[in-house]
């Protein structure tokens, strides 16, 4: 039997994604027909789909691409937004609408409009894409795939307000720190003035971590109010309730940089749910094989390559019927 890599956070995401593009109008016929081949990819796609038709028919949050051009045109306070902006505006201002909703709704509901607020950030990536953004105060920032911010700076402060996914922030200057202010749904990193700066900080669906390779840095739980010291080559993991233990740095924390993915020792059931942090594509694999153990260095952005040196690896076939959904199925 094959298990998919894809939760249903991904294709929510994408299904997010997608209702932004098409709103636009008019839409090219290639993204029309991208988006039919993307719903058509799988179950899980087109339940992720259906659950943004149904939200906005019960909340009526998300507006037509006629109401939309209407406040850009009428209301100077959005003279300055585009499209997506203007989105996340209505988005946020339907949490106020959850409150006659069930419990269990109500938190699907406001997770779908929490990743539609997203479309307004200051910075956003795609999946598979990555963007680099030189800082007033001198330092480097990294957006990894799928990836969003709200950032204010002057020339000697920057804050970060990570909305989505994973940042990568870097300083060094022999003469004059930079201070950096870090905000984050799960933990606030203290105000911090460094020479020598460098640190990798993810917000994904459950979990979270930070990972420390220059200087360091002092974390504090939005919700037990803990704090925690973590210094060079160090990373926690921490989500809503509670801070993991503080463990030695691993390698893939840093080497999306240059797109490559290290592997050392894990499951392949982890490998391939990273790698679909990077992929549109659904990858299926045997369950048989998900438990085999890997280790090496994988192109994130060539993912026929990849997944053919993987299945060398184990032994295993890999199959992509129809060019649908990538499958590594066990041999024999």
């Amino acid at each position: 039997m094959l298990k998919s890599s894809k939760t249903n956070q991904i294709p929510l995401q994408q299904a997010c994604e997608w209702y932004a593009l098409l709103l636009a109008h008019p839409v090219p016929e290639k993204d029309k027909q991208a988006w039919l081949g993307w719903l058509g990819e799988s179950v899980e796609n087109k339940q992720a789909w259906q659950r943004i038709e149904d939200f906005n028919l019960r909340c009526s949050v998300l507006p037509s691409a006629e109401i939309v051009d209407q406040s850009l045109a009428q209301n100077s306070n959005h003279a300055q937004l585009g499209r997506r902006q203007v989105l996340s505006l209505f988005a946020l201002g339907g949490l106020t609408t959850l409150g006659g909703w069930g419990v269990y709704q109500a938190n699907l509901d406001q997770e779908l409009v929490q990743q539609i607020a997203r479309w307004g950030a200051d910075f956003r990536t795609s999946v598979g894409e990555r963007q680099e953004l030189a800082l007033a105060q001198g330092g480097h920032l990294w957006l990894n795939t799928n990836s969003a911010i709200n950032l204010q700076q002057t020339i000697h402060h920057a804050e970060l307000t990570l909305l989505r996914g994973e940042i990568y922030y870097q300083y060094r200057d022999a003469h004059q720190p930079g201070l950096v202010d870090v905000h984050h749904p799960y933990v606030q990193v203290l105000k911090q003035s460094s020479r020598n700066l460098a640190f990798s900080i993810s917000h994904q669906h459950k979990n979270s971590s930070l990972a420390v390779f220059a200087g360091e840095l002092v974390l504090q739980h939005r919700a037990t109010g803990e704090q925690y010291r973590i210094q060079a080559n160090q990373q926690v993991g921490f989500n809503a309730r509670q801070t993991g233990i503080v463990q030695p740095v691993e390698a893939y924390r840093q080497s999306w940089l240059k797109g490559v993915l290290v592997v050392d020792n894990w499951p392949l059931q982890r490998v391939i749910h990273e790698l679909s942090r990077y992929h549109r594509q659904t990858i299926r694999v045997d369950r048989t094989i998900q438990n085999k153990r890997l280790l090496g260095r994988y192109p994130l952005d060539q993912l026929t390559k990849t997944l053919h040196m993987i299945a060398n690896s184990l032994n295993a076939r890999l199959e992509q019927p129809r060019w649908r959904a990538w499958q590594l199925i066990a041999k024999g």
